[in-house]
């Protein structure tokens, strides 16, 4: 009976249940655009970061004797770090640049993804050219193009000796952790993490996250009046038949239970289409912003999605149950 009800409900109060629904799509898409572009800002921030290679660099104190070989195993051990690499260099006999002698379970290309790198790393004997360096008399087994100084470089395997620092591959989101266990662990060294994101980058996202916010909390604000509205005049329209259900003895209860149920799949409808729009306009915007961006459905675009979903119907189900609260039948069926 209660799912006839309902069916019918829907079916014949096209009119306002579509402009509440509306209402949900617009917050829901807002909501979503916000979190979804926000969730894919982070990403492609991230993915800049890594670009750039290590993002804790470790070296010895001023004055302080070079770091030993097996700091590198150290370093690398800690919770939160994900490649470390010991580097030492010293300047060609002819030529400008550095010859860099390097040791680690990860080799430094691999903790550099912006170079372009073939062939593999040397053993002992061998060597890596970079893109301007001169031929040595010992075997080439790969090249490497940095785009700075280190493509004068003759790239080496590390013999175990000391080194002149330790490159640092780390979560971005523990940096300052990774920065205190080192000089914890480490004795004689000195850590820091490499800032590599830009001003102009950091205050573009900030002002894009405001915007969004501002026209995100707008949205919000404009559904939330809508959906009241729109609900008022729903019960007002429906009266009638709700006096005549609590005349029948139809509990107050059950009776809210009808109009949430309306209201809710509605809502789900609605809250579903505005996350698909919310995450195309965020692949959109971030393929605009970032330069790359993929359609995709993201936890945190969905999240905020339900949530706005949620805050919207929530004020039409309290509209609902006050009105309906207040109303007598006996009055509403004397036509009064």
């Amino acid at each position: 009976m209660m799912g006839r009800l309902l069916f019918a409900s829907l079916r014949h109060r096209g009119r306002q249940l579509g402009l509440i629904a509306l209402s949900v799509l617009a917050a829901a898409a807002s909501a979503a655009l916000l979190g979804a572009f926000s969730d894919r800002l982070e990403g492609g921030l991230a993915r800049d970061l890594a670009a750039f290679g290590p993002n804790i660099l470790v070296r010895a104190e001023a004055g302080g004797p070079p770091l030993p070989f097996g700091e590198v195993a150290t370093v690398e051990a800690l919770p939160g770090v994900l490649a470390a690499v010991g580097v030492r260099e010293r300047p060609l006999v002819a030529g400008a640049g550095a010859e860099l002698e390097v040791a680690s379970t990860v080799d430094l290309p691999r903790l550099h993804p912006a170079w372009v790198f073939a062939g593999r790393w040397p053993h002992a004997g061998e060597v890596v050219l970079g893109a301007r360096a001169s031929a040595p008399d010992a075997r080439v087994v790969g090249t490497l193009t940095t785009g700075d100084r280190f493509d004068a470089a003759r790239f080496v395997a590390l013999d175990g000796a000391a080194v002149d620092r330790i490159e640092v591959r780390a979560d971005a989101g523990r940096l300052a952790e990774v920065v205190r266990a080192i000089a914890a662990r480490v004795p004689g060294a000195d850590a820091a993490a490499v800032v590599r994101v830009r001003a102009g980058d950091a205050q573009l996202a900030r002002r894009l996250r405001l915007l969004l916010l501002g026209i995100g909390g707008v949205t919000l604000a404009l559904a939330a009046l809508t959906v009241a509205a729109a609900s008022a005049a729903l019960l007002a329209e429906r009266r009638v038949e709700i006096g005549l259900f609590l005349a029948l003895g139809y509990s107050r209860r059950r009776v809210h239970g009808l109009l949430a149920c309306e209201l809710l799949a509605v809502a789900v409808v609605a809250a579903l289409a505005g996350q698909v729009l919310g995450e195309w306009s965020a692949a959109t915007l971030a393929r605009r912003v970032l330069g790359a961006g993929t359609f995709g459905l993201t936890p945190l675009g969905a999240i905020a999605a339900v949530s706005a979903a949620i805050g919207i119907v929530g004020v039409a189900v309290l509209v609902a149950v006050q009105r309906v609260s207040r109303l007598d039948p006996a009055s509403v069926l004397r036509g009064e």
